[in-house]
């Protein structure tokens, strides 16, 4: 029984698909887990040191919190611009999306360097990052 180079083909496809989803998710996941654990002992001190440490603490994980509650609203608004954009087009936009969302965190002065408007900028760039990531798992339906 011999197997056709379509098959093959397909074959192929299918384990890259799968390979690139895997590292993909778990890349994102380090992501996550590293930014939960830099918030919770880094993040407090540079960008809340106004506040009370246990209250800069919260509005720190506040941020981190704000960027897992938005992957549900992301992969709403994504899906249906998927379907009605194209999965490829959409996947480079949320890619860039996402990139320069963290490019901007980075970029961003610390709280005794710019004040009191910073949290708020840092919660946009954590929501604008997180959102459009759960474009990136792998399609279940």
């Amino acid at each position: 029984m011999s197997t056709s180079p379509a098959t093959l083909h397909d074959s192929r496809m299918s384990r890259k698909a799968v390979t690139a989803a895997t590292l993909g998710t778990a890349l994102e996941w380090f992501d996550f887990t590293l930014y939960g654990a830099v918030s919770a002992t880094i993040l407090p001190k540079l960008f809340f040191p106004a506040m009370e440490p246990t209250a800069g603490l919260l509005a720190s994980l506040a941020t981190f919190g704000v960027g897992l509650a938005a992957r549900p609203l992301g992969a709403i608004t994504c899906g249906y611009l998927g379907d009605k954009l194209g999965r490829r087009r959409l996947m480079l936009a949320t890619v860039t999306l996402m990139g320069l969302a963290s490019v901007l965190m980075g970029l961003l002065p610390t709280y005794t360097q710019s004040g009191c408007g910073h949290p708020s900028c840092w919660w946009c760039c954590a929501s604008s990052r997180a959102s459009p990531s759960a474009v990136n798992q792998p399609a279940r339906s």
